[in-house]
């Protein structure tokens, strides 16, 4: 295990042997909007016709609305995924990245989930009485697994000190668009969460997901650039990547920044 006194942690110090250097951030920045541009939301060649797809969109959109102005609310539900999915496969065929269609597919997962007897947050989601988004929604939860996961990799890479002064030290570090304000309190507090998750055995927790998903990509950044290291990436990652493109993709930053 790395310990905080035998490297120096803030960003610009030279890598252990080993790794690879810490790039700038304005670096990483320049390597995600590479990234982007070419490889999330890119358009690719057109692999099917125009004309002909086109009919064929046509027939399917008929087919879904005719059932479902007579079917009954399963049967709509079917007719709803069916026109997104046809909409969804034009759309590919013709070069849209399948990144700029998850607007498109999202309802297609939550009326999937539904059909599974599950309730999916995006529909599902209740309001609280004043009209404002529940104290547990999604949103919460992915922050709390993102700060667990952030505040457990600090413990582990910085000992020195007791637990509170270990995540006093985290509060101040965890800074950017993504966290807003962080206090020792919440990180606590998250760990606390998903370590509860985690002895329930509720795997599938949105939580327990997104605190995963960020160690994942902790330990994919500490292998390539050390383990102090990987805590500065994994904060730039959280701060300049959309959360909905996910964190799982740290390789493809890493060769953008190979490639600069």
């Amino acid at each position: 295990m790395w310990h905080s006194d035998r490297w120096r942690d803030p960003m610009g110090s030279e890598a252990p042997s080993g790794f690879l250097p810490l790039p700038a951030e304005e670096d990483f920045k320049a390597a995600v909007a590479q990234v982007r541009e070419t490889h999330w939301y890119a358009r690719g060649p057109i692999r099917d016709g125009v004309r002909a797809t086109l009919e064929e969109l046509h027939t399917k959109l008929a087919e879904c609305t005719e059932l479902y102005e007579t079917g009954g609310l399963d049967d709509q539900r079917y007719a709803v995924v069916d026109a997104l999915s046809a909409i969804q496969n034009f759309l590919v065929g013709q070069g849209f990245n399948p990144n700029v269609l998850k607007p498109v597919h999202r309802p297609i997962e939550a009326l999937l989930e539904q059909y599974n007897n599950g309730l999916d947050p995006m529909f599902a989601e209740r309001r609280n009485s004043d009209g404002g988004r529940r104290k547990d929604s999604p949103d919460k939860h992915h922050r709390a697994g993102v700060l667990a996961a952030l505040a457990q990799y600090w413990i582990d890479t910085h000992p020195k000190g007791d637990q509170q002064q270990q995540l006093s030290a985290a509060a101040r570090r965890f800074k950017g668009r993504f966290f807003g304000s962080v206090t020792a309190k919440e990180l606590d507090a998250a760990r606390r969460a998903i370590s509860k998750y985690l002895r329930e055995r509720a795997m599938e927790h949105p939580a327990v997901n997104a605190s995963l998903s960020v160690r994942r990509m902790i330990d994919g950044y500490a292998a390539d650039y050390g383990p102090q290291n990987a805590i500065t990436l994994a904060i730039w990652h959280l701060n300049h990547i959309p959360p909905a493109t996910g964190t799982g993709n740290w390789r493809t930053i890493k060769s953008a920044l190979e490639r600069l």
